[in-house]
C-alpha cells in the first residue's frame, strides 16, 4: 500500500474514468455504425420485398390475361387489371426506395423497358382475344412471345435479388461486429465499475478520508454502467427487428448435414410447421423433399459455383404436395470450410402447372398450324395444276381451230383440183388458195415456237434508228393512210442485241394493233431509247430486268387503251380481243416469249381511253458484234450439176412432196423411210452426192443416221431437217 493512499486512489480512479469514457465513446460509435447498418438493411430488404411483389403481381396480371385468353370469360379481366395497376404501383414504390442509390438504379432501368413490353403483350393478347374470341391461333401464338419476356423478368428479379442480398452480406457482418462491439463495451464498462467498486470497499475500510470520493466515484461508474446497459438494451432490440424482417420471407438455413438452424415466419405460413418443431430437424425428412434433380448434382453445384437454383417437390403438414422454386447459397466459415446453406422458396405450383398446360396447347397448336399450312400447300399445288390445266386446254383449243381452218382449206382445195385437174385455171387458184392456207399455218407454228422459246433465234447488232425508219417505210402503205406514224430516237444510241426477222416480225404485230386499237385513225409513234437498269428491276406484272445496258423499242397508240382486266390476260395464248376471223391472240404471246429468249423483257402499259404503250426491253450489243447490213444484190443462180439425193423422213407426205419437189428441180431423188432403209440404200452400192435427213424419227434420228452415214461414206454432204 502506498504512503498516500488518497493521491494514489485519485490517479487509479482517474484512470480508470478515462478508461469508461473511451468505452462509452467506442460503444456510441459501434451503435451509430449499427442504425446505419440497421437503415441499409430495411432499405434492402424493402427492395427485395417490393422486387417478390413485383413478380407476383406481373404473375397475377398474365393468370388473368391467360385465362380470359384461354376462356373468354370477362371474369378473369379483374384479376388482369388488378395486377396491371399493382405492378405500377410496385414501380412507384422502387423508384421512391432506390432515389438515392445509383447502382439500384440502374437495375431498375434495365428491369422497366422488359416489364413494359411484357405489359405490352399482356394488353395486346388481350385486344386480340377480344377481337377473334378464345383459343384463336393470333393471340396464342404471341403467348410464346409472353413466356419469353416472363422468362427474362423472372432473370432479371433474380437478379435484382441476388444483387440486394450481396449488398445486405457486409451490412449484416457490419451490424454483428458493431453489436459485439458493444457487448464488449459493456462487458468492459461492467469490469471497470467492478474494480471501481472494489477499490471503492478497499479504500474506504483503509481510510474514511476518502470514502466520500470513493462514493462519488461508484456514482460516475454507476451511471457509465446504466449507459453502457441502456446502449445494449437498444442494440438487442434493433437486432430483434432484424431478424423479425427476415422472418418475413420465406426463408430457412440448414448445416452441410441437413439439420436446420434457422426457420422464419414465412416457412411457418408455407408450410406449417412452427419453428420450434422445425428446428432440429432434418429438412429432407421434414418435407419429404423430391429431387427433380439429382441430389449429388445440386450438392456438387453448391460447392462448385456456391449457388443454385431450381424446381423442387416439397410437402406440407397438412400432406398436400407443391413444386416450390428454390434458390440455394451456400455460407464458408473464416477457414473457407463449407457451413451453412441458405435457401429461399416460394410456392410455384399453379406458375407450373399452366405452363405445362400452356406448352402442351402450344404443341397442339404448332400441329394444327402444321396441318393447316399442308392443307394448303396441297390447295395451292391442285390450283396451279389446274391452271396449267386450263392453260394447256386453251392452247390446245386455239391450235386446233387455227389448224382445222388451215387444213379444211388445203382439203378443200386439193379435192378441187383432183376434180378440176383439166381446169388449169381452176387449179392455179385453187393452188393460191392452198399457198396462203400454210403461210397461215406457217404463221401459227412459227408463233407458237416463239412463244415456247424453242425458236432457234440469230442475234446480230442492230440500229435501232435504221429499223424503225425501214418500218416506218414498210408499215406506211400497209396500215393505211389515215394513220400518222411517227419516230422517235436519240442521236446517240447504242445498238441492241436480237435476231432481225424475229424484230420486225414482232413489231410489225405490234404496230398492226395498234391500228386496229384505233380504228384505223390516229397517231402511231415508233420510239427507241437507251436504259441502264444498276440493279434488278421489277416491272409490275411483266417480270423482272437483270442488271445491265438496255434497247428500249416501244409502239405507242393513241387508241381506246384497255382495263386492268383485260391488260392482267393480254399475254395469255389465244386471248384476243378482236373479231372471230380478225387474229389468232398469239401476237402478244410471241412477242413476250421473244422478248425473253432475247434476254429482255415485254412490258405493257395502258389505260382504258388513254391509248397503249408497248415496250419491247432488248439488250444492247456491248460486245463488239457486228451490225446488221443491208444485203449486196443478188447474185446470178449458178446451174447445178446432174445429182442423186437420198430423202429421209417418216412421214410419207413430207417425203413425197420434198422428193417430187427435188425432182421436178432436175434430181435423181432415193426415198427412205427410216434410217435403217437408208442405211441400206448406201450400203447396196448406189452413188450418193447429197443426205437430206429429218430430225426427229423413231429408232433412229436424223442426226445419229447423218454420222453412220458418213463413217460408211467418209465426207458425204448432209442437211439435218426439223420442224423447230
Amino acid at each position: 500500500m502506498p504512503r498516500n493512499p488518497v493521491r494514489n486512489a485519485g490517479l487509479m480512479l482517474l484512470a480508470i474514468s478515462v478508461a469508461a469514457l473511451l468505452l462509452g465513446f467506442l460503444s456510441y460509435h459501434r451503435i451509430v455504425q449499427l442504425r446505419a447498418a440497421r437503415a441499409t438493411l430495411r432499405q434492402t430488404y424493402a427492395v427485395i420485398a417490393a422486387t417478390g411483389d413485383l413478380g407476383i403481381a406481373i404473375r397475377d396480371a398474365e393468370r388473368g390475361q391467360r385465362g380470359f385468353l384461354l376462356t373468354g370469360k370477362d371474369t378473369y379481366l379483374p384479376p388482369y387489371y388488378q395486377g396491371v395497376d399493382q405492378v405500377a404501383r410496385l414501380q412507384d414504390t422502387l423508384l421512391r426506395l432506390t432515389a438515392d442509390d445509383p447502382e439500384q438504379q440502374a437495375q431498375l432501368q434495365a428491369l422497366t423497358p422488359v416489364l413494359q413490353r411484357k405489359l405490352d403483350e399482356l394488353a395486346h393478347t388481350v385486344e386480340l382475344s377480344r377481337n377473334t374470341g378464345p383459343w384463336s391461333a393470333e393471340p396464342l401464338v404471341e403467348t410464346d412471345i409472353g413466356l419469353r419476356l416472363m422468362a427474362e423478368i423472372e432473370e432479371r428479379l433474380d437478379a435484382i435479388e441476388a444483387e440486394e442480398k450481396r449488398r445486405r452480406a457486409p451490412q449484416l457482418v457490419a451490424a454483428r461486429d458493431a453489436d459485439d462491439a458493444v457487448v464488449r463495451a459493456a462487458v468492459g464498462g461492467a469490469g471497470v465499475l467492478a474494480v471501481c467498486i472494489s477499490l471503492s470497499a478497499w479504500f474506504l475500510f483503509r481510510t474514511q478520508q476518502v470514502h466520500q470520493r470513493h462514493q462519488a466515484q461508484a456514482l460516475l461508474l454507476q451511471a457509465v454502467r446504466a449507459q453502457a446497459e441502456a446502449a445494449t438494451h437498444d442494440s438487442e432490440a434493433k437486432l430483434r427487428e432484424l431478424v423479425g424482417t427476415l422472418d418475413l420471407a420465406s426463408v430457412f438455413v440448414r448445416g452441410m448435414d441437413g439439420t436446420i438452424r434457422f426457420w422464419s415466419k414465412g416457412c411457418e405460413h408455407l408450410y406449417g410447421w412452427t419453428a420450434e418443431e422445425a428446428v432440429g430437424r432434418h429438412y429432407g425428412d421434414l418435407l419429404t423433399v423430391e429431387f427433380l434433380v439429382p441430389f449429388p448434382d445440386i450438392e456438387a453445384a453448391l460447392l462448385r459455383d456456391g449457388a443454385w437454383k431450381g424446381d423442387l417437390s416439397h410437402r406440407r403438414r397438412d400432406g398436400t404436395v407443391m413444386i416450390v422454386a428454390v434458390h440455394k447459397v451456400l455460407r464458408r466459415d473464416a477457414d473457407g470450410h463449407p457451413a451453412v446453406v441458405m435457401e429461399s422458396v416460394a410456392d410455384v405450383t399453379v406458375l407450373r402447372a399452366a405452363q405445362a398446360a400452356l406448352e402442351g396447347l402450344n404443341k397442339d397448336l404448332e400441329a394444327r398450324v402444321a396441318a393447316e399450312v399442308a392443307a394448303r400447300e396441297a390447295a395451292q399445288v391442285r390450283a396451279a395444276q389446274a391452271e396449267r390445266m386450263h392453260a394447256l386446254g386453251q392452247l390446245a383449243g386455239g391450235i386446233a381451230h387455227d389448224l382445222n381452218n388451215v387444213l379444211q382449206a388445203v382439203q378443200g382445195s386439193a379435192g378441187l383440183i383432183e376434180r378440176s385437174a383439166h381446169s388449169v385455171a381452176t387449179v392455179q387458184r385453187l393452188s393460191r388458195l392452198v399457198l396462203r392456207a400454210a403461210d397461215r399455218g406457217a404463221a401459227v407454228t412459227s408463233r407458237l415456237l416463239a412463244f415456247s422459246r424453242q425458236s432457234d433465234l440469230r442475234p446480230t447488232a442492230l440500229n435501232a434508228a435504221t429499223l424503225l425508219g425501214d418500218l416506218r417505210e414498210l408499215l406506211l402503205p400497209t396500215l393505211g393512210a389515215g394513220l400518222d406514224i411517227r419516230i422517235e430516237t436519240p442521236t446517240e444510241l447504242p445498238l441492241l442485241l436480237a435476231d432481225k426477222s424475229q424484230l420486225e416480225t414482232v413489231l410489225v404485230n405490234l404496230a398492226t394493233n395498234g391500228r386496229d386499237a384505233m380504228a384505223g385513225t390516229g397517231v402511231l409513234t415508233l420510239q427507241a431509247s437507251a436504259e441502264v437498269v444498276t440493279s434488278e428491276r421489277q416491272l409490275g406484272r411483266s417480270g423482272t430486268l437483270k442488271a445491265g445496258a438496255y434497247v428500249r423499242v416501244s409502239i405507242v397508240d393513241t387508241g381506246h387503251g384497255m382495263d386492268a382486266a383485260t391488260l392482267a390476260r393480254v399475254t395469255e395464248p389465244f386471248f384476243t380481243t378482236k373479231p372471230d376471223g380478225k387474229g389468232t391472240g398469239l401476237g402478244l404471246a410471241m412477242a413476250q416469249g421473244f422478248a425473253e429468249q432475247s434476254g429482255g423483257l415485254l412490258h405493257i402499259e395502258s389505260v382504258a381511253g388513254h391509248g397503249t404503250v408497248v415496250s419491247l426491253w432488248l439488250p444492247a450489243a456491248t460486245h463488239g458484234l457486228p451490225a446488221m447490213v443491208p444485203p449486196h444484190d443478188a447474185q446470178p443462180v449458178v446451174a447445178m450439176p446432174p445429182a442423186t439425193l437420198l430423202v429421209v423422213d417418216d412421214d410419207e407426205i413430207v417425203r413425197d412432196v420434198l422428193a417430187t419437189s427435188l425432182e421436178d428441180a432436175g434430181y435423181t431423188v432415193l426415198r427412205a423411210a427410216a434410217g435403217q432403209d437408208a442405211l441400206a440404200l448406201l450400203n447396196a452400192g448406189n452413188t450418193i452426192d447429197l443426205l437430206l435427213s429429218d430430225y426427229s424419227m423413231p429408232g433412229m434420228n436424223g442426226l445419229t443416221l447423218i454420222r453412220e452415214a458418213q463413217r460408211d461414206v467418209p465426207g458425204l454432204p448432209a442437211i439435218l431437217l426439223t420442224g423447230y
